[in-house]
């Protein structure tokens, strides 16, 4: 895989090959239960229009921010 096949992962859809479903949709806006730790509300979200993802980690502010283009 290269660099642009890698862009075009959309994490909605790697994060359900991995069997992790969304709790809840606003908008654009997907809410997971972090597959990073044990959790029991959801703290991450996945943007679709922007394809990037957002952890507010366990105490209730952001650990990290990536696009997949950046991750790679």
């Amino acid at each position: 895989m290269n660099i642009q096949e890698a862009k075009q992962i959309k994490i909605a859809d790697y994060l359900q090959s991995l069997g992790h479903s969304p709790v809840k949709q606003q908008g654009a806006n997907l809410w997971y239960k972090s597959p990073l730790r044990n959790e029991s509300e959801a703290s991450f979200k996945v943007n679709t229009t922007m394809n990037s993802w957002f952890d507010f980690g366990e105490i209730g502010r952001a650990s990290c921010r990536e696009r997949v283009s950046e991750a790679v």
